[in-house]
């Protein structure tokens, strides 16, 4: 862990992926092309494990979501059951053939921006709903995974994210105003961070992530 200047009044932040780091299509997770190609996905594994044509499968993943929320982690869970998968497989199948062209990367502006905080000895983490497999993919395309101290996906947390916060505050044995969490979704993520003393910065079209410089 690098030391931190303790006369920098933000010393680590904390940041969210997806619609944050970079916009993408849709204004939310289920009005994206990602949600698309996981339903399109999902549909299409039905069609191969069950020989099903596509008007079957769209029956049988239909019949599904009466009895399962229809958040894209239940049905992964739903389908590795049904087709004795292991979550490792519906994730690749699903997460890692979707192509970036449904996101709009600044990757310079990113860069640019990373590369100030770490002048600053600021800490960053990187916290996301988001599978392993797709966040090592856009990162790695973005060529900023050597700037987090550590990054926490999916396969690292439930839904809510106080536990990784409170992992983070204990880890860097920070105050939790000196953390700055940066996010776009204010009741699932900003919230949480406010309930424990951090700042935080909401990310929307007032508030584009390049204007984070004039926070820290």
């Amino acid at each position: 862990m690098k030391k931190t200047n303790s006369d920098h009044f933000i010393q680590v932040i904390i940041f969210d992926m997806d619609w944050t780091l970079y916009p993408m299509d849709g204004d939310c997770f289920k009005e994206s092309s990602i949600w698309k190609h996981i339903i399109f996905s999902y549909k299409k594994l039905i069609i191969e494990k069950m020989n099903a044509n596509p008007f079957q499968a769209d029956e049988y993943y239909n019949a599904l979501l009466k009895n399962e929320k229809t958040y894209w982690t239940s049905m992964t869970r739903v389908l590795w059951e049904q087709f004795n998968m292991t979550r490792e497989e519906i994730i690749k199948y699903t997460w890692w053939t979707m192509n970036l062209d449904f996101i709009y990367f600044c990757e310079n502006n990113i860069k640019k921006l990373f590369n100030i905080m770490k002048k600053k000895w600021i800490l960053l983490f990187l916290v996301t709903s988001a599978p392993y497999i797709w966040s090592k993919k856009v990162i790695s395309y973005l060529q900023i995974e050597d700037f987090f101290e550590k990054i926490f996906t999916a396969e690292d947390f439930s839904r809510d994210k106080t536990l990784i916060f409170n992992e983070i505050i204990k880890l860097t044995k920070i105050n939790p105003s000196n953390i700055l969490s940066v996010w776009d979704q204010y009741n699932s993520d900003i919230l949480p961070a406010k309930l424990l003393w951090m700042r935080t910065y909401h990310v929307n079209k007032i508030n584009p992530i390049e204007h984070l410089i004039k926070e820290i």
